[in-house]
């Protein structure tokens, strides 16, 4: 295999956009990817059914300032993909690049060095990309032009890794971490119950007409946890959500979130409306709660009045139903729609986020409130993770159920959405509810 990747470097090298080269690998749960190369940007996407994805390493990437004009984003990613070609193994299925990543939750520079490394937004193509299906598995090196083999030379040590690892995954469970004491620094409850007044109050003013609060819980660590760790865990604690983790420098995000923001293959675009929480003994009375439908129906009109001027037809169920979680229960509503022309998927994102599920509305008013009451910044929680291919295909999903780890911290976020009728004892609840999925992946990780 390695001798079929050096020829094929070899002829993409002198091809003027570059391109892959695929293999057939091993078949293969994706969590010991996160163990590989540490210092390599590293990307992990692993939904509920379908497709399983990994990258690492960064042949191209899209740094976005605050400042680019979202109808600029498409236009750049478009040129990320470009012109790629692909040769193919005659063992392996095929592969075609795709790019991942995500964008902050809102533009405003970040409070503190723990997002640093992720900006505003980023995507990267990997320099190795991994795709596990029913059928088999394909590994991809991404060559671009003029890149020889004196380039590639430290990828060859790494194809032989990345083999090992997908050929013997090492169980997390058997990393030899041991038990650590955990203490978690969460925001008082005084200080939340002060906030959900505040916004409270802007609601009975007119100024808004729902607006999330988010908190962050903090713990210190004394030595750095696996990411692999959680992300095994997460499987248990959140088996219906898609899993996924983004690693910059020396912080990896992740979670496992049960929102799509949006999909587009070809002409068809899907997206959900997901909003009003219930835990579980009350989930039955969500459908015939005025406030909750009040809320849901908040989300569902946003998301329809952004796709529909991109649509050519769009579809909605005429009722919520409950999508029950392990922890919670939420009302969701399925959107459907064909598009009205070739819009690219970051081009559907840009008029849809953030949706009053993780804003507020009205949303530019909304998030004025946020930056300026809520009391840490969010970074990429709350944001657009997810992927794009060269045709402008892709899927992103709201960094819901997430946390930042980093060698030094692991920082969790929760939020709930403040409408006329909150109380701020119960919204305190519900984002317990949201943190439990991750905050039992993070216990479960710290025990051998």
């Amino acid at each position: 295999m390695e001798l079929f990747l050096r020829r094929g470097a070899a002829r993409l090298a002198q091809h003027p956009a570059g391109g892959l080269i695929v293999i057939p690998a091993p078949r293969s749960e994706l969590e010991a990817w996160l163990d590989l190369d540490p210092e390599q940007p590293a990307f992990f996407w692993a939904p509920s059914a379908g497709n399983h994805w990994a990258g690492l390493g960064h042949a191209r990437s899209l740094t976005l300032p605050p400042s680019l004009p979202p109808e600029l984003l498409a236009e750049r990613a478009a040129a990320l993909l470009a012109e790629l070609q692909t040769r193919c193994h005659p063992l392996a299925a095929p592969l075609a690049p795709r790019a991942f990543g995500g964008l902050a939750f809102s533009r405003s520079p970040p409070d503190s060095d723990s997002w640093a490394s992720f900006g505003a937004g980023r995507f990267t193509l990997p320099r190795w990309l991994y795709r596990h299906h029913a059928g088999g598995a394909s590994l991809a090196l991404v060559v671009l032009p003029g890149e020889g083999d004196e380039t590639l030379g430290d990828e060859w040590p790494r194809l032989q890794r990345i083999l090992d690892a997908l050929s013997h995954p090492t169980p997390p469970a058997m990393h030899g971490v041991t038990r650590r004491q955990t203490t978690w620094e969460e925001l008082p409850l005084a200080e939340w119950n002060a906030q959900v007044e505040a916004a409270l109050e802007a609601i009975r003013e007119g100024r808004l007409e729902k607006v999330v609060l988010a908190r962050r819980s903090r713990l210190p660590l004394s030595s750095p946890l696996a990411a692999s760790r959680v992300m095994h865990h997460l499987r248990e604690s959140s088996p219906l959500g898609t899993r996924f983790a983004i690693r910059h420098g020396r912080r990896t995000f992740l979670g496992a979130t049960p929102e799509l923001l949006v999909a587009r293959e070809a002409e068809r675009v899907w997206s959900e409306a997901i909003a009003g929480s219930s835990s579980g003994d009350l989930a039955s009375e969500m459908l015939s709660n005025p406030k909750e439908r009040a809320e849901h129906a908040l989300t569902l009109r946003d998301i329809v009045s952004g796709l529909r001027p991109l649509c050519s037809s769009l579809n909605t169920a005429s009722q919520p139903d409950l999508l029950r979680l392990r922890h919670v229960t939420h009302l969701v509503t399925p959107i459907r729609g064909v598009l009205a022309g070739n819009h690219h998927v970051l081009r559907i994102l840009a008029a849809l986020h953030p949706t009053p599920a993780v804003g507020g509305c009205p949303r530019s008013d909304a998030l004025r409130w946020i930056d300026a009451h809520e009391e840490a910044h969010r970074g990429w929680y709350a944001g657009p993770v997810g992927w794009f291919d060269a045709r402008g295909d892709g899927e992103f999903r709201v960094a819901l159920r997430s946390g930042l780890f980093g060698d030094d911290e692991a920082l969790l976020y929760a939020g709930a959405g403040i409408v006329e009728g909150s109380v701020p004892g119960e919204e305190y609840h519900e984002t317990a509810l949201k943190l439990r999925a991750m905050l039992l992946a993070v216990e479960g990780a710290l025990e051998t």
